[in-house]
């Protein structure tokens, strides 16, 4: 049994690998605010810790973030990658 275990955990985590969003300069994605959906353009993938106006951004290579620029209101920010949608 423990073999069957060790083998299903090792689809689980492959799973979870392949299902790390990734998106490029130029994606058009969306995201959900306290207002609603919005979307906009991503602009760079951030991969080292930076500030955006007053927020520290704690991104990493291993824990990516993605500028995006948003349609409505020209601003931009950083967004998880579990946060955003292609559109």
């Amino acid at each position: 049994m423990t073999a069957k275990k060790t083998a299903a955990t090792k689809r689980v985590a492959t799973k979870k690998k392949s299902a790390a969003k990734t998106f490029a300069k130029g994606d058009q994605v969306s995201w959900n605010t306290s207002q609603g959906s919005t979307s906009g353009e991503v602009v760079k993938k951030l991969t080292a810790p930076r500030k955006i106006k007053e927020h520290q951004v704690a991104a990493s290579p291993d824990n990516p973030e993605y500028l995006v620029r948003s349609a409505r209101s020209g601003e931009v920010a950083a967004h998880k990658p579990g946060s955003l949608k292609k559109t």
